[in-house]
């Protein structure tokens, strides 16, 4: 059965700032139509570019666009504005750092979720580079306003123990920048959004070099171009999990061989957890730093395996929209599954689970992968549910599509 998903959230929103930082009209096909996608080109327009959008399929269950964006060659058409980032992780990194090289003065709000995940180790970096930052509200997180340095630093130093969004912003910042900058990398962290960064910017005409501890940012400004949007890997990946749990074959619309998407790979972990005559293989640990959004959803197919499985390398998931570690932890008992819980991983000891409200904490993620628990046992009760909305608002009805 073939099913259509969003296009990429993460590639999405990295295009549509590449777009707007090029000399002239790109065309963005594919993207992502609403949610964090469509938040980040609230944003692009609240800054002063000039867009076109249209729905590429009307009578499609998921409506993706193609969206076209004129840029200035790095500068932004608004030299003072006020910009709300609402949930959008990337809206709130990546514009930080770019009107913090910008000659213009900017004011940023984002919603109450938003205000709560860090900012400071982007901040710092952001201040120490000539940026005036000033907190209204709590030090190191949103809202706040910035006044741009003017320029991009040779060199930065930033740390990912937090989240890889911090230097991705910084790259593209960097790029634009029309000179050579080297960032230096402190801290552990899953690199796979990097890497899509980095191709994303030699797509636009940047050049970017990878050593040891530190990236290499070369360009004399992004060139506009066509560029498609890849299918959202990681809102296929509740399908693939999905074919797991109740025998049945999914094609995701559009999905190739290669893809620029660490959650591609998460189908190499369920490969190895299909049994047979539809068992599922436990007694493993499966690090997920590098595609980390699908430690939820390993966590639910856990539950049903045939021995325990430990998921490592999440840290830093207890960041992100809510602490999704816990989340794990407390939907699960919920459901009867006994879990073990550390700093960095979370065990799951498979039993026979039962049905139960599922305790969302406004985090799509944990919606659509607990959802998933539904194929399996009766009485899976989401709270919440419009909370999918931030990156997949059709996910029910597709579901339901697959499943009656």
């Amino acid at each position: 059965m073939k099913i259509s998903v969003p296009g990429s959230k993460s590639i999405t929103n990295r295009a549509l700032l590449l777009a707007a930082l090029s000399e002239g009209e790109s065309v963005l096909t594919g993207c992502m139509a609403g949610g964090d996608g469509g938040q980040f080109l609230s944003c692009v327009r609240e800054l002063g570019f000039e867009t076109r959008e249209e729905i590429e399929d009307e009578n499609a269950i998921v409506k993706n666009k193609s969206i076209t964006i004129r840029g200035l060659g790095g500068k932004l058409p608004k030299k003072k504005a006020e910009v709300y980032v609402g949930s959008a992780g990337t809206a709130a990194r990546f514009l930080a750092a770019l009107t913090a090289f910008s000659d213009g003065e900017y004011m940023f709000d984002a919603s109450e979720q938003m205000k709560k995940r860090p900012m400071k180790d982007l901040t710092d970096v952001l201040q120490s580079a000539g940026a005036e930052i000033v907190f209204t509200g709590k030090e190191g997180y949103f809202p706040m306003k910035i006044k741009g340095a003017g320029k991009v630093p040779e060199v930065m130093k930033v740390n990912i123990d937090r989240s890889s969004q911090f230097l991705s912003a910084l790259m593209i910042a960097a790029g634009a920048g029309k000179t050579e900058c080297r960032i230096e990398v402190e801290g552990s962290h899953g690199l796979a959004y990097v890497d899509m960064t980095a191709k994303m910017m030699e797509s636009f005409g940047a050049e970017v070099k990878k050593e040891a501890d530190a990236y290499i940012i070369k360009s004399e400004g992004y060139k506009a171009c066509r560029y498609a949007v890849e299918p959202d890997m990681s809102a296929a990946a509740y399908f693939y999990a999905a074919s797991l749990l109740n025998g049945k074959d999914y094609e995701i619309s559009g999905a190739g061989a290669k893809s620029l998407q660490g959650d591609a790979e998460f189908r190499k972990v369920l490969d190895k957890m299909r049994g047979e005559n539809g068992s599922i293989r436990g007694n493993m640990t499966v690090d997920m730093s590098a595609m980390s959004d699908q430690a939820l959803t390993l966590a639910v197919i856990s539950a049903y395996a045939d021995g325990p499985v430990t998921i490592k390398g999440i840290s830093h998931i207890r960041l992100q929209e809510c602490d999704r570690v816990a989340a794990i932890r407390n939907n699960l008992e919920r459901m009867g599954i006994r879990t073990e819980e550390t700093e960095d991983s979370v065990t799951v000891f498979p039993c026979e689970a039962k049905g139960a409200e599922i305790e969302t904490y406004e985090d799509h993620r944990v919606a659509m992968s607990f959802a998933l628990a539904g194929l399996r046992t009766e009485g899976i009760v989401i709270k919440d549910p419009d909370c999918v909305k931030k990156t997949f608002p059709e996910y029910f009805e597709v579901l339901k599509s697959i499943n009656g």
